[in-house]
This record gives structure tokens, C-alpha cells and sequence, in this order.
């Protein structure tokens, strides 16, 4: 059986809302989990892939502010 995954892209606009609300709400769970985060060994690990995902929402965050802002008009 064949299975096919369509992929759909979103706009700037709407990538930047969904990436800013995902960002806010990231920082706000590692905010509320920061002495759970830091309490074991393996914990800091998982606080670091948390990071790393924050931050990769953060550049596209502000990459899509930029198209939005000099590209789309």
C-alpha cells in the first residue's frame, strides 16, 4: 500500500503567528518547569532540546517578520 504525505506550506504571516504563539508558550512551559529542568542530569539534556527548538522558532520568527516587513508589500 502506497501512503502519501501531502505537505502544506503556510503563509509568512500565518508561519509567523503559529512560530511567536509556539515560542511564547515554549518559554513560558520552561519558565514554569525551570527547577524540574535543572534538578537531574538527563533533565538538562531535555532542556536543551527545548532550547534548541525555542530558538529555531525564534529565527523564523524573525525571518517572517522580515519577508513581512521588506518582501510583501
Amino acid at each position: 500500500m502506497l501512503l502519501l504525505w501531502f505537505v502544506v506550506a503556510v503563509s509568512s504571516g500565518m508561519s509567523f503567528l503559529l512560530s511567536s504563539t509556539l515560542a511564547v508558550l515554549l518559554f513560558a512551559g520552561m519558565q514554569l518547569y525551570k527547577v524540574h529542568l535543572a534538578s537531574h542530569e538527563w533533565m538538562t539534556i531535555v532542556g536543551g532540546f527545548l532550547g534548541s527548538l525555542l530558538f529555531c522558532l525564534v529565527l523564523t520568527v524573525s525571518s517572517d517578520s522580515e519577508i513581512i516587513k521588506y518582501v510583501s508589500k
